[in-house]
Order: structure tokens, then C-alpha cells, then sequence
């Protein structure tokens, strides 16, 4: 599961880098995934990195659909 999750992330950064309106929303929706697979498998230190990608992409929607 965490090779699935994983691609996702990178797909994620491949889209926000092609600027697709839609990348924010993508890699936030993966960024939750991220969260449940972490409470899952209880590797609560990956939160270090999951939670700030999650606010980037969070606060990247609006500036995003603005410029769309």
C-alpha cells in the first residue's frame, strides 16, 4: 500500500509542476490518504512531512482556481 500511496504523491508533484487546476486538489486528497494509511500502520512520525504538504496544497486551491 505504501508504494500505491507513494506514486500517488508523485503524480501529485508531477501534476502541481504541469500547473493542472486541479493539482492542489489531488495531492490534498492524497495527503489524507497519507494521514489514514499513517494512523493505520502507526508510523505517526511520517506526520512531520504529511502535514505541511497538506497545507501547501490546502492553500494552494484558491490562488489556483484565481488564476484558471
Amino acid at each position: 500500500m505504501d508504494i500505491i500511496t507513494s506514486i500517488l504523491t508523485l503524480l501529485a508533484l508531477g501534476a502541481m509542476a504541469l500547473k493542472f487546476f486541479w493539482a492542489p486538489i489531488f495531492g490534498a486528497l492524497v495527503q489524507c490518504w497519507w494521514i489514514l494509511y499513517i494512523m493505520h500502520i502507526k508510523e505517526y512520525g511520517l506526520f512531520v512531512s504529511t502535514i505541511p504538504l497538506l497545507m501547501i496544497y490546502l492553500s494552494s486551491i484558491p490562488k489556483w482556481w484565481r488564476e484558471r
